[in-house]
């Protein structure tokens, strides 16, 4: 790989690590962000009152994802990256210069402007570094090559998941009044940096060399298979990665930070299988690893979610490992076909639009749903029986997708 190209998968994954850290960083730190933001003799309100902020940041996403996904198509893709870095990053770092609030309606009505803003940002970043890494990809590399964009998001939320396991380390006394502010800061500031990087990389972007395809409502199959895909990887990712360990912590009483440290080591294992399901697709077909991935992960969902219910941390340390390794392969397996689904001009919109309206329906909201879930049913498997469900209408709709496996994908024109 030549010294150019070297520096523009640095660009692309570097950033996507720092910005999925900036983004789900608030998640995790729903325990500690509920009282300093939403104080209430309640835990289950205060709780609410934090996802209910998590979820707000997603609404923007489908404006902002068609916006920059037609900047991305018509213009530049490099530009959209830059946007993506510097909203994220300067709206990260505001978020931890915020002063705490004694009741509901002070701190946290900016909190919910912020979290728009860093909607925004992340509206297409996930989309555009996979759709540049689909195009520069090799063909007999393109499954593995896609899914670095998956793995280096979990590597963003397993460093979020390690910071926030090391400050709850500090006393709470410290931690209440300056140390959660740290890790939000050290992200606005490096998530700025990788802004800085990105806008020293070559030009990327085909809009001007390739023909106007038709437009996006042709291809209304295409986006109800993009939609189902990423609605099922990201239900599972919030629900097994972001709300299980709140869950954890909150409602079944373990311990804080060994908990943390359960869920960055299995975090660890998301990253690897990540990598391992994109591996495995070159070598044994896009379609047919991905399929059997999302059976995997209908089937064992009820019984995953009953492990991650125990009150004994080390039965629940083995579900989530389980967890990882499931997730993991569906998730890197999914990367390829994302962008094996569009023509070259309609790529970038045709990714971001689907995909951010189905984190809406299914994304930052599942933490609330998985709440109503377990308390109105009172049964722990309620949140498995909804992934099941959801998994098994994937399935039905995407058991026909095409496999182009090997094939020349429309590559991006990189321009000095």
């Amino acid at each position: 790989m030549h010294k150019k190209a070297q520096k523009i998968w640095f660009g692309l994954l570097s950033g996507n690590v720092i910005e999925y850290y900036d983004y789900v960083l608030y998640g995790v730190m729903a325990p500690v962000l509920s009282r300093l933001f939403f104080p209430s003799d309640s835990r289950l309100t205060s709780l609410a009152a934090t996802f209910a902020i998590f979820a707000s940041g997603t609404l923007v996403r489908p404006l902002g994802g068609l916006i920059l996904g037609y900047c991305g198509d018509y213009f530049s893709r490099r530009t959209v990256l830059m946007i993506c870095s510097f909203l994220t990053g300067i709206t990260t770092f505001a978020i931890g210069c915020l002063p705490a609030s004694d009741s509901f309606s002070q701190a946290a009505l900016l909190l919910l402007v912020l979290r728009c803003l860093q909607g925004l940002g992340m509206s297409s970043e996930f989309c555009s570094v996979l759709v540049i890494a689909g195009e520069l990809a090799p063909p007999d590399k393109r499954g593995f090559l896609t899914s670095l964009a998956h793995s280096s998001g979990m590597a963003g939320t397993l460093l979020a998941s390690l910071m926030t396991a090391m400050i709850f380390l500090l006393p709470d006394s410290a931690l209440y009044s300056w140390g959660w502010r740290i890790p939000f800061w050290l992200g606005g500031i490096i998530c700025l940096n990788a802004y800085i990087l990105r806008s020293r990389l070559p030009t990327l972007s085909n809009a001007r060399s390739i023909p106007r395809e038709r437009k996006l409502t042709s291809y209304g199959s295409t986006f109800l298979q993009m939609f189902f895909m990423v609605a099922i990887n990201t239900l599972v990712y919030h629900l097994y990665f972001i709300f299980q360990a709140t869950r954890m912590i909150e409602h079944l009483d373990l311990p804080a930070r060994q908990v943390m440290f359960v869920n960055t080591l299995t975090l660890l294992v998301l990253v690897i299988c990540c990598a391992l399901g994109g591996w495995f697709s070159d070598r044994s077909g896009h379609r047919k690893v991905y399929l059997i991935s999302l059976i995997f992960t209908a089937v064992t969902a009820i019984p995953l979610s009953m492990l991650t219910s125990a009150s004994n941390l080390w039965i629940c340390a083995f579900g989530m490992f389980l967890c990882a390794i499931v997730a993991g392969f569906m998730l890197g397996s999914s990367s390829v076909l994302y962008t094996e689904l569009w023509p070259a001009s309609l790529r970038m919109t045709g990714t971001t639009v689907p995909y951010n309206l189905a984190i809406v329906c299914f994304g930052a909201s599942t933490p609330l749903v998985a709440l109503y879930l377990i308390e109105a049913t009172g049964l722990a498997w309620s949140t498995g029986l909804y992934v099941t469900g959801l998994a098994a209408a994937a399935l039905l709709l995407l058991w026909r997708i095409s496999d182009r496996t090997g094939t020349q994908l429309d590559g991006a024109v990189i321009m000095e």
